[in-house]
């Protein structure tokens, strides 16, 4: 009968083991890393889609004096019931803030975008204009603007401090 002896595992020989697999991921993460710089978020210029709201005949405000922070991530124009213009912003603490500037029925479209039954917390004023602060049913604040010819909605996941940012920079 023959045994054969093995020699017991030292620590050393687990963290080489540990090193061969562990060096290659970090590689890749790293690499991975750099050739995206970092971003999780594709700014977009938002001018074209503010001109072509306004050539559909919509009076656009567009915001003046924000932080090169606040990023357009998307700008879209429907339609539909009028024209409304919605452009959304990533804000300097990441947060979501979404810009709807609207010439449809307000009541329709305040329904539409705010959900049922949102709740009047107060009047705020911000650039010389009133505007209505609501909490929406998911927690959200919204910021509305009724004025003759358009309404305007900031809303988002962001502080109010930040979306009162957006509404004052409306010019």
């Amino acid at each position: 009968m023959s045994s054969t002896y093995t020699a017991p595992r030292r620590p050393r020989d687990m963290i080489l083991s540990l090193a061969v697999i562990l060096v290659p991921i970090a590689l890749i993460l790293g690499g991975w890393r750099l050739l995206t710089s970092g971003t999780d978020v594709n700014a977009i210029d938002p001018a074209p889609t503010y001109q072509e709201a306004a050539d559909a005949g919509l009076t656009v405000l567009r915001p003046q004096g924000l932080s090169e922070k606040w990023l357009a991530t998307q700008a879209i124009v429907s339609r539909e019931n009028g024209v409304t213009l919605r452009v959304a912003y990533q804000t300097p603490d990441g947060s979501g803030v979404q810009l709807v500037e609207s010439s449809a029925e307000s009541a329709t479209l305040l329904a539409a975008e705010l959900g049922e039954a949102p709740r009047l917390e107060g009047n705020i004023e911000a650039s010389g204009a009133a505007w209505m602060s609501y909490l929406t049913r998911d927690g959200n604040v919204a910021l509305v603007r009724l004025d003759d010819a358009r309404t305007i909605i900031v809303i988002g996941d962001a502080d109010q401090n930040e979306l009162l940012e957006l509404a004052t920079a409306l010019a």
